[in-house]
């Protein structure tokens, strides 16, 4: 599974069913959409969900790109 990034516009509380939105249910934080409009109170609009970058192993990358002095690996040459 793994953290998340979850961005929200707390000013933005109108249903529209275009739009996933945070409520609370059960003393949680849930994300939700609904076709229709619901009796819930919206706590805003999710504007964006980022997970972390999977970032290659640098080893890999320094043997890939070769094993020269000085270079990292993540340098790029010009």
């Amino acid at each position: 599974q793994g953290d998340v990034l979850v961005i929200v516009d707390r000013a933005q509380r109108e249903w529209r069913n275009d739009r996933y939105f945070i409520v609370e249910e059960a003393d949680q934080i849930q994300i939700k959409w609904s076709e229709m409009p619901s009796d819930e109170p919206l706590l805003g609009e999710v504007i964006l969900i980022m997970r972390p970058k999977k970032i290659l192993d640098e080893n890999y990358t320094k043997d890939y790109f070769g094993r020269r002095p000085g270079y990292d690996g993540w340098q790029t040459d010009e």
